[in-house]
């Protein structure tokens, strides 16, 4: 990270001191996906079955934030989970050109553990605590993640995912589309420089 990234995140760096993220394991999975993502989402999710094939092809897509300082304890004290999945080159084309939506994915368009990916899709986000410091905390430690990809994508499907878009700075991949729910938005990191071939 350079000093750059640093310095802009300074302000942030007590809230999220001890917080660390880990895979969620894939036998946790359904419980997550029925107590937290079908409640909070609905219909607007990747089905249970595909979630599970992108978690085997690469288990870094679905994460947990916690402040505990053991692995052991940590998804008992989980403040936020959310999926920032990583994305084949051809995937991340199709997002741009309005050929592939995020509810469409499927595990042949993510990237598996032991390939570099520079793109990824910001799946879903969800704080499991009431704790406004922690929930804080938990959207603070996300925006850090996002510096791992030179571009990420997002479909916001709810008024509070829009709003934290607009935070981390997320704008319309079509710039004649409005910043909206439901609009296919984008960020790219400003630390790293991206070609993309327009078709």
């Amino acid at each position: 990270m350079t000093k750059q990234t640093i310095s802009l995140f300074s302000k942030t760096e007590p809230i999220i001191e001890n917080y660390r993220h880990h895979p969620i394991p894939l036998q946790y999975l359904d419980d997550i996906y029925d107590q937290f993502l079908t409640p909070t989402f609905g219909q607007l999710l990747l089905p249970r079955q595909t979630i599970a094939e992108i978690g085997r092809v690469n288990p870094n897509s679905f994460l947990f934030i916690t402040n505990s300082q053991s692995q052991i304890e940590a998804l008992g004290s989980a403040t936020g989970v959310f999926a920032l999945i990583p994305l084949l080159p051809f995937a991340s084309q199709q997002m741009r050109t309005g050929q592939l939506m995020g509810l469409q994915l499927r595990p042949e368009h993510v990237a598996p553990v032991s390939e570099s990916a520079s793109s990824a899709y910001l799946a879903m986000g969800i704080a499991l605590t009431s704790n406004k410091r922690k929930r804080v905390a938990s959207i603070v430690y996300t925006s850090i993640l996002l510096l791992d990809f030179d571009l990420v994508f997002s479909l916001p499907m709810s008024a509070e995912g829009l709003a934290v878009n607009r935070r981390f700075g997320f704008v319309p991949v079509d710039p004649q589309q409005p910043f909206q729910v439901g609009v296919l938005q984008e960020w790219r990191n400003p630390f790293q420089k991206l070609e993309i071939k327009e078709s």
